[in-house]
Order: structure tokens, then sequence, then C-alpha cells
């Protein structure tokens, strides 16, 4: 038989085990797209400047990953500079 259960015994029968719902498998990834990689990819279509291709040409290969943007940054910074 159905037995209406108050709010207050709903929310005392719910279990969440919050350390084991974690996550944490694709945190630190390498092979992760980073977001200026992404936005580089919908742009590469909608902007056909010569700018625009020539930066893309330098900094696609150097922005793939965090890793490699990090490592890059000064060289990509000083890239979306001249091409600016």
């Amino acid at each position: 038989t159905f037995r209406f259960l108050t709010f207050a015994e709903r929310l005392s029968n719910v279990n969440i085990d919050v350390i084991h719902r974690i996550d944490r498998t694709g945190s630190y990834e390498e092979e992760v797209e980073t977001h200026f990689s992404e936005g580089l990819t919908k742009w590469r279509d909608l902007n056909l400047t010569e700018h625009f291709t020539t930066f893309m040409k330098e900094v696609a290969n150097k922005s793939q990953s965090f890793n490699m943007l990090v490592f890059h940054q000064k060289f990509i910074v000083e890239t979306l500079k001249t091409h600016l």
C-alpha cells in the first residue's frame, strides 16, 4: 500500500555518496582541447583574411592541448599581437 511521505522523510531516505561520485578521470587529460583551440577551429571557416590564416598556420599546432598552450604562451601572444 502507498503511504504518503513528508518532505523530511523523503530527504532522510536519500543516500548520496559524494566522494565516490566525483569523476576525476578526465580532469587532467592532456588530449582535451582548449577553448582557444576550439575557437580557432570555429573561426577557421568564418575568417578567411590573410592575417588570420597566417596566424592560424603559425599557432594551430602549438595550442592543441592545455599543456602545449601554456608552454607556447609567449609565442602565441606575440604572434597574435603581430596579426592584430
